[in-house]
């Protein structure tokens, strides 16, 4: 069983969720009030419905939870080798 759970609060900034589902490669995360009891479960068809965040970040994200999970390793390190450089 997992031991690095993820979470989100109600309180949690969609784009945040958006960003983790992408960086975790996960449709839906639990929400969680501060007694960690879960209250239910955002997916990706949420924030889609509700409009929450823009079409092109959802294909993003979606390519990113679809793409192979080396793959997805590979990005986010020239992603960061990318950051690095220019800080």
């Amino acid at each position: 069983m997992a031991t690095d759970l993820l979470t989100c609060t109600p309180n949690t900034d969609v784009r945040d969720v958006l960003a983790v589902m992408a960086q975790r490669q996960v449709r839906r995360v639990p929400v969680i009030d501060r007694d960690n009891t879960v209250r239910g479960i955002v997916g990706i068809s949420d924030l889609i419905r509700h409009k929450a965040v823009a079409p092109t970040d959802i294909y993003m994200v979606l390519g990113r939870i679809m793409a192979p999970k080396h793959r997805v390793e590979a990005q986010a390190a020239c992603v960061g080798s990318r950051g690095s450089r220019d800080a």
